[in-house]
């Protein structure tokens, strides 16, 4: 699928993507007795396993995204490293490669960085330097050489190397190369995903997390902030009263943020390069007993694929999640208890204060949900082009009964936090709410407006083309016990969904591309979500064509989409995302159609 357009910056974008893969291949490789090198109190640590099977997978995904057409050297991107940086000899290319940042001055001109590169021979790598000069304690002192602007080998800055087993330990400051008394020790899964991904960026927040808190509370911490706030609030008298409440979001930002930094051990990031695709993975790992650990302890996850309900149809994005009730209330609870209790403090605050504890309610009486955004048809202005389907399970009664009670306390809302000076700006809002406004399916909807005045102008055009005529308008019925929602739809397409719920049929599971995509996710999680970009552009090309706009971009049709899912880890939390190569590839060809249809017309211009 690669193609070239000529008067393209495609050098550019080769340059970019070849140098991003360049760092990943140079932080890679790394042997699975690595650890022992690398002090327990290092900050940060990279890792690259395997070299050689890394560079053959990027060597694949840059040859299908038309990179190595530009750029020759990007078709090996390890061998242009080694030309580049002049290190060829005396590698063991099937090994791993480390990078960590040690604990010591991140402020100094020199990082405190040490490099642990795999070899097969230790005195042939010490000839790839230009010059080797005995430092003591088995310690060389070199100069490594470097290509100029004309591709000509010279030397270049002096760096120190020593060896350590199977590997050759290299930094500028020659007192960090020593054996560490006590070596880092990896746990849960980023250990695992130390061991299993191919390039990895490990956080050692055991060791970061105490000097951040530290660095927060030098910079002033919470009573900081609150004077702050106090000095921005006291010119508003209509809003300083709610300084309470203000002070108490402070102090709850912080405590997440003390909380975080003292209960995380490790955070990791990885990103994983195959023939049919790129992965990305994240974990966070909590101290086992913590309040964070027991919280994620308590999430929910699912081998199924939750997207029943959700009918068949095309989706610009769509995904769904498992019941998480308890954890979502305890959650809420802590988070935001203090805040609300302070409201209700609040003279003439006790509305605003039942508003958000509505809104809470609706976030913990949700028990599974779907979610979708469907890819716009019908002509503009006559049909929106946001079009959202969302199901939820749990108590669908309270739900509406939540909805509804918001709507009605909003004016009042408004009222009390200067309504009169929104008018005076001209600005009108409101919502209004309407039982049994709609029958579909043999289902009666009730009606949630959002009203956004008389709106002239741009906005005028914009909101219909957006929300279609009725404007921003929601549809919600309770339907085999869940609260179906949906906004910009035809009856046909309502009259799929409420069918859909009905049978609790999942069609999109069934996908040939979701299957796919599932296959480079977690095998249990709380949620899985897609996107198809490729629908976004089929959409975006017919709403162009439709306002007189003709851009000739074509995607190919069954397009894999990208994919996203998070679960529960032991004493922590991950997430991974893959992206199929077909769908990268399809991207690209479009982005270069549509740039050089846009060089056509100011070429006509």
């Amino acid at each position: 699928m690669s193609r070239a357009y000529p008067g393209l910056p495609m050098r550019s974008i080769a340059a970019g993507m070849a140098f991003a893969l360049c760092i990943g291949l140079s932080v890679r490789a790394w042997a699975q007795d690595v650890a022992q090198f690398i002090p327990a109190d290092a900050l940060v640590v990279f890792k690259i396993n395997n070299l050689q099977q890394v560079n053959q997978d990027a060597a694949t995904l840059i040859r299908e995204f038309g990179i190595a057409e530009q750029n020759p050297a990007a078709a090996d991107p390890l061998a242009a490293f080694q030309a580049q940086s002049g290190i060829s000899e005396g590698l063991n290319l099937a090994g791993n490669l480390a990078v960590y940042i040690a604990n010591g001055d991140l402020e100094a001109d020199q990082p405190p960085m040490v490099v642990l590169v795999p070899v097969s021979d230790y005195q042939a790598f010490l000839g790839n330097f230009a010059t080797v000069e005995d430092a003591g304690g088995g310690i060389s002192r070199v100069n490594m050489r470097a290509a100029d602007d004309e591709g000509e080998m010279e030397d270049d800055h002096a760096g120190y190397v020593m060896q350590m087993g199977d590997y050759a330990a290299f930094s500028p400051m020659r007192e960090l190369l020593k054996r560490p008394e006590q070596p880092i020790r990896f746990a849960g899964v980023t250990a695992e995903m130390l061991a299993e991904r191919d390039i990895v960026a490990y956080a050692n927040l055991a060791q970061l997390g105490p000097m951040l808190l530290e660095r927060m509370q030098a910079e002033g911490g919470p009573e900081q902030a609150k004077a702050e706030l106090a000095r921005a609030l006291q010119n508003n008298p209509q809003l300083a009263r709610f300084q309470p409440v203000a002070e108490a979001v402070v102090d709850q930002m912080f405590e997440i943020a003390r909380t975080l930094l003292t209960e995380s051990s490790a955070g990791a990031f990885a990103l994983d390069l195959s023939d049919v695709g790129i992965g990305f993975g994240s974990a966070a790992q909590f101290k086992p007993g913590s309040y964070l650990a027991n919280l994620f302890g308590q999430m929910n996850a699912t081998e199924d694929v939750p997207l029943s309900g959700l009918p068949d149809a095309n989706y610009i994005a769509f995904g769904g999640t498992v019941d998480n009730r308890a954890m979502l209330q305890k959650l809420v609870d802590d988070m935001f208890g203090p805040v609300v209790a302070r409201l209700r403090e609040v003279e003439g605050g006790a509305k605003l204060a039942e508003f958000v504890e509505l809104a809470f309610t609706q976030m913990t009486a949700v028990g599974d949900s779907r979610m979708g955004f469907l890819a716009p048809t019908g002509p503009l202005g006559n049909s929106a082009i946001i079009q959202q389907i969302q199901i939820q399970g749990g108590d669908a009664a309270t739900l509406k009964q939540a909805q509804r009670r918001m709507i009605e306390l909003q004016p009042e809302i408004v009222a009390e936090l200067g309504g009169e000076d929104l008018e005076e700006l001209g600005i009108e809002l409101g919502s209004s709410y309407q039982e049994d406004a709609r029958t579909v399916g043999g289902v009666s909807f009730d009606k949630v407006t959002m009203d956004m005045g008389d709106q002239q102008g741009m906005a005028g055009m914009i909101v219909p083309m957006l929300f279609g005529p009725e404007g921003p308008t929601t549809y919600l019925a309770e339907v085999n016990g869940k609260l179906l929602m949906v906004a910009g739809m035809r009856d046909q397409q309502i009259t799929a969904a409420i069918e859909a719920v009905q049978a609790e049929s999942a069609p999109l599971a069934d996908d040939e591309g979701v299957e796919m995509v599932l296959e480079h996710l977690l095998d249990r999680r709380w949620g899985v979500f897609f996107v198809r970009p490729d629908e976004m552009v089929r959409s975006g090309v017919v709403l162009a064509r439709q306002a007189g706009q003709n851009i000739p971009i074509q995607m190919p049709d069954n397009l894999p989409p990208a994919g996203f899912a998070t679960g529960p880890a032991e004493d922590g939390i991950r997430a991974e995302a893959f992206v199929p190569k077909d769908l990268i590839s399809a991207m690209i060809v479009a982005y270069l159609q549509a740039q050089q249809a846009m060089g056509g017309m100011d070429d006509d211009l």
